[in-house]
């Protein structure tokens, strides 16, 4: 008999980094080992990501590279490296969107926070949805329709009156 697998869904950004894991490393994520050989990545990664989330909301915009190596008082070369193992997990221009995800559900941060602080939060950050599924495509413009505050066309008083 074969052993179906259970699926659940992602509810920490731990669990869901951790997936991302297995499926880069080729694992189809049935069996424990698969886990348990991506755990290391997917911890990593899930603290990388949450640095990144810190930095973000402290300075309120995403920050290059150079930006988070300063703000955490990194190497460049370290933050060059977390960058690329959270790209792994996150390709694309992933990375913004998780890290505003993940920035938008930290209510507050202790005063005096250092790096080994921020990275045990990283396993109790709840995600509402997978941040990296694609939402479905916006429905398309409807002409002659403004949008909200948008300025309105200098003729417009002239069609009026």
């Amino acid at each position: 008999m074969v052993a179906m697998a259970r699926t659940r869904k992602v509810e920490t950004l731990l669990e869901l980094c951790v997936a991302r894991a297995v499926r880069a490393r080729g694992g189809s994520g049935s069996s424990i080992g698969d886990a348990i050989a991506a755990m290391p990545k997917g911890v990593v990664g899930c603290g990388a990501v949450v640095l990144w989330a810190i930095a973000t909301r402290e300075l309120g915009h995403l920050p290059t590279t150079v930006e988070f190596a300063e703000w955490w008082r990194i190497s460049e070369r370290q933050a060059w490296r977390y960058r690329a193992n959270v790209h792994e997990l996150f390709p694309g221009n992933e990375l913004a969107a998780i890290v505003e995800h993940v920035a938008g559900g930290i209510d507050e941060l202790p005063a005096g926070l250092d790096r080994r602080q921020a990275l045990k939060l990283a396993a109790k950050v709840k995600l509402s949805q997978d941040p990296g599924a694609r939402s479905p495509a916006p429905p398309p413009r409807q002409a002659g329709r403004m949008r909200a505050g948008a300025p309105e066309p200098a003729n417009a008083a002239a069609e009026a009156g």
